[in-house]
This record gives C-alpha cells, structure tokens and sequence, in this order.
C-alpha cells in the first residue's frame, strides 16, 4: 500500500479478531465483542484537529449487540448508544468516557449498536471518568471541570444516574 491509502486506512472501521491488544492511538477507540479486550474488535478514529462528533455504528451483521470492552485514545470522549442512532446514548440507555481509557467488562454488556466519539482536549475542559465498580470496570460516565483555572462544577445525583 502507498502511504496516501495506509493514512486514509487508519480512519477507516475495521473489523479484526482480537490476538494483540495495543493502545487504539490518541484519537482513536476500539470496542470488542468480548469482556477484557478480547474477541472481534472494531476500530474507529478522528482525523487529526477533528472538531466535530462522529457517529460511529456498531449494527454490523457479527457485532451488533456485542459490545462488551473497549479502549479509548487520549483525545477521544466517548458515548455508546443502545440504538444504531445518536438520540439514544445518555442515562441509562449509554454510556462513555473521555480521554485515554478502557472498560474490561462494560455495565450494560451486549446491548449497544452504535457510539459517538467526540475530539476531546483536556487543556481545554478536563473531565473525570467515573465507573460503576472498582477496578474501572461496569457503566462509566465522564463529567466535566470547569473552563478556567480553579473553576468549580457540581453535579447533583440525578446528573449522575442520567
């Protein structure tokens, strides 16, 4: 392959079976059909300087449904959708992270056909992500800091249980 199609390829969604499991690359995230990091994977990435969100569907004919881990890049957030649409990722029917990170056993395992990925800086607006069970393992929401230095945010229980 020429390097013009390698780099276009990389954007690209792939379909693999898990043997070697490696960091996704900064702006880029991976989901597997399986609990930590193994089985099919699919890969999806931003391209560089990306400002917009991306929605990526997961409602192939051999991965619909089978979500169960995944692992994001640095410059990734996250949003997974129980519907191969975007207006079905928050509160109890999604959930995400932002920045660099991954989830070896997803809360709601085999329920999710598609996931938002969104250009993520946290020089910017930082975020947490918060998951459900120790270990970082179960649902994972992120919630975001302020956008100055020494800003404070609050969030309430019904932020937090969507």
């Amino acid at each position: 392959m020429t390097a013009v199609s390698d780099a276009l390829n990389k954007f690209a969604p792939t379909l693999n079976s898990a043997e070697n499991v490696a960091y996704p690359g900064d702006d880029c995230c991976t989901v597997y059909s399986d609990a930590n990091l193994g089985g099919s994977w699919m890969r999806w990435c931003l391209y560089p300087g990306e400002k917009y969100d991306m929605f990526c569907s997961l409602a192939t004919s051999s991965f619909n449904d089978r979500l169960s881990s995944w692992w994001c890049g640095k410059n990734t957030m996250v949003r997974f959708c129980k519907d191969n649409n975007s207006g079905s990722c928050n509160g109890w029917d999604g959930e995400g992270a932002a920045g660099s990170g991954y989830n070896s056993h997803i809360g709601q395992n085999d329920q999710y056909s598609g996931m938002i990925m969104h250009p993520y800086n946290p020089l910017k607006q930082g975020a947490v992500t918060l998951f459900e069970d120790a270990n970082c393992i179960g649902r994972s929401a992120s919630f975001f800091g302020g956008t100055k230095v020494n800003d404070e945010k609050f969030y309430n229980t019904s932020d937090m249980e969507g």
